[in-house]
This record gives C-alpha cells, sequence and structure tokens, in this order.
C-alpha cells in the first residue's frame, strides 16, 4: 500500500534536516509519495525548501488550514501528516 505523507518544512523538517532527508529518501524508496505542505504565502519563497528535498512537491497554502487548503485545489488527502502544529491541518 503507498502512503501520501505530508511533510511540514518550517520548524518540523528544518528541525532536524539529516533526520527527515532520510525518512523522506526511505519512504519514496518504499513508494511511497512524499510532499511538503507548508502554511507559507507563495511570496515568502520555497527556494530553501526546493534546495532541502530536490524534486519534491511543495504545496503553500497561503495561511489556510493545511486539509482544506488542499481538498479545496484538488490535491491528494495525505494518509499521514507530520507537523509540529497539527491545529494547522484541521
Amino acid at each position: 500500500m503507498s502512503l501520501i505523507i505530508a511533510l511540514d518544512f518550517d520548524d518540523t523538517y528544518t528541525a532536524d534536516p539529516d533526520l527527515w532527508s532520510a525518512f523522506v529518501k526511505k519512504a519514496q524508496g518504499n513508494g511511497h509519495y512524499v510532499m511538503v505542505v507548508t502554511y507559507r504565502m507563495a511570496s515568502y519563497g520555497v527556494s530553501d525548501i526546493e534546495a532541502a528535498l530536490p524534486g519534491i512537491e511543495i504545496v503553500t497554502t497561503e495561511g489556510a488550514q493545511k486539509r482544506q487548503y488542499l481538498r479545496e485545489n484538488g490535491f491528494p488527502e495525505p494518509s499521514i501528516w507530520i507537523d509540529d502544529m497539527p491545529e494547522l491541518i484541521v
């Protein structure tokens, strides 16, 4: 079974980049889909995310709740959320 994993970047990935980079590599190697879902505004930029996780889909929710933003914009529903602020997912 393939999982869809939504990984937050700021204060989640950045809290331990080595851990999360290894996790992403292993998850992808096992056939799972990993995407970054961030509360950021697109105008803030994502070049740091692209540099840290090349080739990963990045979704900026423009300050909207993450689950609702993904649903309203046609993104797949994550099976697993990894986020330091789960209250932003609801």
